[in-house]
């Protein structure tokens, strides 16, 4: 199965329609009165619209991120074995795929997920290949939906939250190598301002012990001249 999440980082993105722009800023908001209603109210989130204007489905996935909210839910059939069996599913944006139903319940860590369409399975069917929730072996799961533009939504949500789990690992360890070229600037600088100070005791050390010596000197010629 081909990884969405391989896909290249700068592979360009459609440009957001004027309605799909303000579908993902009502989103937003929905995120935000249910999450942080204080916001809302203080008129922040108008403000952070009005930033990342045309930004708004990046937006989106790091709001719900940081509130840690439900990204999609839906009635679908899970496979279990051979049969299938209604569930009731949800994706959450800390990349938790969970379902529940007669067939028991379940959840993949869909951080790093594969998924596909899988007509061979069912109608409007897919296929998610990712960890078991709390495990480290990967396992497919197959779902199928109502019909192939639910399915495909699902879809899209899924490889979606791959890509943003992938560019998050991207940003953090972009994060961690700035922060130690910082501390190794920092540490460079410290010990270059220290050997600097030691160069500068040094020079009065050897400055003091001069003028010792030269008094020493005075002192002994003003004594011979007495003499």
């Amino acid at each position: 199965m081909a990884s969405y999440a391989e896909a290249p980082e700068d592979e360009p993105s459609p440009e957001p329609s004027a309605d799909e722009q303000r579908k993902a800023a009502d989103a937003i908001r929905r995120c935000y009165m249910e999450a942080n209603p204080e916001k809302v109210a203080s008129g922040a989130v108008e403000v952070l619209l009005r930033k990342y204007r045309g930004q708004e489905a990046m937006l989106l996935q790091r709001v719900r991120y940081r509130y840690s909210l439900e990204i999609k839910k839906g009635r679908l059939r899970h496979r279990i074995n051979s049969s299938w069996a209604a569930a009731n599913v949800s994706l959450r944006a800390d990349g938790r795929l969970s379902w529940s139903g007669p067939g028991g319940d379940g959840a993949l860590d869909v951080r790093t997920c594969e998924c596909e369409p899988a007509r061979h399975e069912a109608k409007a069917a897919f296929v998610v290949a990712a960890r078991e929730a709390g495990g480290t072996a990967t396992v497919e799961r197959a779902f199928a939906a109502a019909d192939d533009q639910e399915r495909d939504a699902w879809v899209a949500e899924l490889r979606k939250t791959a890509r943003f789990f992938e560019r998050l690992e991207r940003e953090k360890a972009c994060q961690a190598e700035e922060s130690e070229a910082l501390e190794q600037a920092a540490r460079a600088s410290a010990a270059t301002a220290e050997a600097e100070a030691a160069a500068r005791r040094e020079a009065e050390a050897e400055e003091t012990a001069a003028l010792a010596a030269s008094a020493r000197e005075f002192s002994q010629k003003r004594a011979a001249e007495g003499s």
